[in-house]
């Protein structure tokens, strides 16, 4: 599937995501030295699992997990023609 902006590539990730019953959050964005986007990796906002940082402070109240792991993603990179190719896909979201 190709796109002709990296923003409607978001636009229509994020309404296959609502109609799945996910959100989703951009990851990682690329640029080349002309400031324009070469990849980008939007992700379900609860993709992986919260960091345990070695000598965290005792807090009052902690927070509830909100990650579960998932795996839904979408990734596109850019190509000769100008066009935004969809270049990594997993649908399978918990």
């Amino acid at each position: 599937m190709e796109f002709d902006d990296e923003d409607i590539s978001y636009q229509f990730y994020n309404k296959y995501a609502e109609k799945s019953g996910f959100s989703i959050c951009k990851s990682s964005v690329k640029f080349n030295s002309e400031n324009v986007v070469t990849s980008q990796k939007i992700l379900c906002s609860k993709h992986g699992f919260r960091e345990n940082i070695k000598g965290e402070k005792m807090v009052k109240k902690t927070r509830l997990e909100t990650r579960t792991g998932c795996n839904a993603f979408m990734s596109i990179k850019i190509m000769h023609t100008k066009r935004y190719h969809v270049s990594g896909f997993e649908d399978n979201h918990n």
